[in-house]
């Protein structure tokens, strides 16, 4: 064992402690020691430690910020490896032109995705301003504050952030042309971009900026197609996207060009890992999609072949080698059209053969098929009226669980939005308080927002499900006669209820003397109940008798 020590100390003297893992913990004596970097330990939180002087110190609290663990996904110079799938044909880019000939070729892959889109881009969008806590200068300055709570805003600052946001994205989205005229671009397109991460499972858009008047503005926010995805460039921790390489057509210019991260929002679809192309909404209707193609062309086979039979030809005696060949091709290249004549040698006969026997009707397989299509997207509704099952209250149940998948997948359009590009619209206009921050280890100053101090505004979807006007009726009436106070009659409540019920807006606010509670209006309407004890239909407000007083007795 002498001269593996000696070997042992030899190496060490060469390579640094740090770059060296211990090779006592294999059973090989002579095992070679891995040059690999090991993850660092994290110091416990909060430990004892004693100081080489003997002295008992105790760590500050402290998190560990190190990355220790993997995210499972192989990413190799930006291309994305998919483990989970099996099917080659389906991972990654290369999936993508399979879900564009399902989409633009198959009736019940397009009413899926209409479907699943056409409530989302019919929704209301909002804009809603940062919650801030209540202060006494909220009503009436837009200052911040610089005591205790430094960096935080009021609440009339957060209202005209969300405003400006709100006026951008929903009026402002426009951008002057070349030719001296001005392009606009609709919010609803946005929306529509990002929904294209439904049918290839990413999408994302880029934002472009202009300066007007003072302010950063966007101009645009430019869809980048998923057929352009290339590769996705992230940085050592193997999850954070750094940008998006693509390969695609800029005008008639075929061009390779790298978007950053900071100008990007990249809408993912059941992303797993940091797998950044998701998983398509068709990707489990694939295999019915396939199987339903197919059957589809059996069918038109058997249709074309049981309509016309099948031709044998039975030739004369004097045959030759040639005249046989020419009358296998031929038979087996007929087929009827309007016009069909034949002219057959002496001796020669044509025959169509019939097909013997019972066929089986493909029509139930595909039906099975279809059905299948619209469960892979929870809209089983679309089924019914088409099967032998099923029932109005069924289709309702139905319908609530698909609009639920419905919210989730705007929520998560308007968080990604959220967190970007309304993100950045607020910091290039509002970040006008930034703090040096210095580092004394590596001896260098770095400007950092403070990002708490900016009262960020979120984009909301609402009324994603229609509401049947009977439906809206109905809840109104329950409301209405039950004995809690629920809606108030304001005009913004009296204005939901319009639009829902397809009634124009109230356009002179107020109006009202008094608002009594809703329950007792809708009941004094009707001519259904008498006032409340302690309330006059015409007067004030009148005492409530005491208990045994006249005029309460029960009269027999």
């Amino acid at each position: 064992m002498g001269l593996i020590a000696t070997i042992r100390e030899s190496f060490r003297s060469l390579v640094s402690p740090a770059e060296i893992v211990e090779a006592e913990s294999g059973l090989d004596p002579l095992a070679t020691p891995s040059l690999v970097k090991s993850a660092p330990v994290p110091e416990p939180v909060g430990a004892i430690h004693e100081s080489p002087s003997g002295a008992i110190r105790e760590l500050p609290l402290r998190p560990d910020t190190s990355v220790v663990g993997a995210t499972g996904t192989p990413i190799f110079y930006g291309f994305v490896r998919d483990l989970g799938e099996y099917n080659p044909r389906l991972e990654g880019r290369e999936g993508f032109r399979v879900y564009e000939q399902m989409r633009r070729s198959d009736a019940d892959v397009a009413a899926a995705l209409a479907a699943c889109k056409l409530p989302i881009r019919a929704a209301d969008w909002q804009v809603v301003a940062a919650e801030v806590g209540d202060h006494p200068d909220a009503a009436t300055s837009g200052r911040r504050i610089s005591s205790t709570g430094e960096g935080k805003n009021t609440q009339a600052k957060a209202k005209e952030v969300a405003e400006f946001v709100r006026e951008n994205l929903f009026g402002g989205l426009e951008s002057p042309t070349l030719s001296g005229h001005w392009m606009t671009q609709s919010f609803e397109s946005v929306i529509e971009n990002a929904l294209l991460s439904l049918d290839f499972g990413c999408a994302a858009h880029e934002d472009l900026w202009h300066v007007e008047g003072g302010r950063v503005r966007l101009r645009r926010l430019a869809g980048r197609l998923p057929l352009t995805f290339y590769r996705f460039h992230v940085e050592p921790d193997g999850e954070t996207l750094v940008a998006l390489e693509q390969w695609g057509y800029r005008g008639d210019d075929f061009v390779n060009v790298r978007v950053p991260a900071e100008k990007l929002a990249l809408f993912v679809i059941n992303r797993e890992g940091a797998n950044f192309y998701g998983r398509s909404v068709l990707r489990s209707a694939y295999q019915h999609w396939y199987v339903k193609s197919q059957l589809y062309r059996i069918d038109a086979i058997s249709c074309e072949r049981n309509g016309m039979g099948i031709p044998w030809i039975q030739q004369g005696p004097n045959a030759s080698p040639a005249d046989v060949k020419s009358a296998r091709d031929w038979a087996t290249k007929l087929s009827t059209h309007e016009n069909l004549g034949l002219s057959l040698p002496p001796g020669w006969q044509l025959h169509l053969e019939g097909v013997r026997g019972a066929v089986r009707d493909p029509a139930s397989s595909i039906r099975h098929h279809s059905e299948m299509i619209a469960r892979s997207v929870l809209a089983m509704f679309m089924s019914l009226g088409t099967s032998e099952s099923g029932s109005r209250a069924l289709g309702n149940v139905m319908t609530d669980f698909f609009y639920v998948s419905l919210e989730a997948t705007a929520r998560m359009i308007a968080e990604t939005i959220t967190h970007t590009s309304v993100r950045r619209l607020v910091e290039f206009n509002y970040s006008d308080e930034w703090q040096v921050a210095s580092d004394k280890q590596e001896g260098h100053s770095s400007l950092v927002p403070r990002h708490s101090s900016l009262p960020y505004p979120r984009l909301v979807c609402s009324n994603i499900a229609v509401l049947n006007p009977l439906e809206t009726l109905g809840v109104l009436k329950d409301v209405a006669t039950a004995n809690v106070d629920l809606v108030q009659p304001d005009d913004e409540t009296e204005n939901y209820f319009r639009k829902k019920l397809g009634l124009p807006a109230k356009t002179v606010p107020g109006g009202r003397t008094r608002h009594a509670p809703i329950q007792e209006r809708v009941l004094l309407s009707a001519g259904t109940a008498r006032p409340p004890i302690g309330r006059s239909p015409t007067g004030p407000p009148r005492e409530t008798p005491p208990v045994g007083a006249p005029g309460l007795e029960e009269k027999s």
